[in-house]
């Protein structure tokens, strides 16, 4: 993968994040009654993006795409030698959290 290739954690790191932001951007549209299609537009989704796209806003909330965003500022600090951890952790966790998987986040938040 990514990280056996000499991968930037960094670079992955900000461009996870900028698909984040967005799908957090979107779901907020959704979730104050716009249509689908006009928030997918708006987001400048391009067609072949649009079915895993909107896969990801039907399966993540609001509060799970703020978690994801947390976690990767999290993980930015561990890039930075800020905090202790291996940045790939929190990638994958990230990533997985994108597919769904239940990351458990949501109990840090209480």
């Amino acid at each position: 993968g990514l990280r056996s290739e000499g991968g930037e954690p960094l670079q992955l790191n900000a461009l996870i994040a900028r698909e984040i932001r967005n799908l957090a951007q979107m779901r907020e549209k959704l979730d104050q009654g716009q249509h689908l299609e006009a928030v997918l537009k708006s987001g400048g989704v391009w067609a072949k993006r649009k079915p895993p796209v909107t896969q990801a806003l039907k399966r993540l909330s609001s509060a799970e795409l703020l978690d994801l965003e947390l976690l990767l500022a999290g993980v930015d600090k561990t890039a930075k030698g800020q905090a202790a951890g291996d940045p790939w952790d929190g990638l994958c966790d990230c990533i997985a959290g994108l597919g769904g998987v239940d990351l458990g986040l949501a109990q840090s938040r209480h």
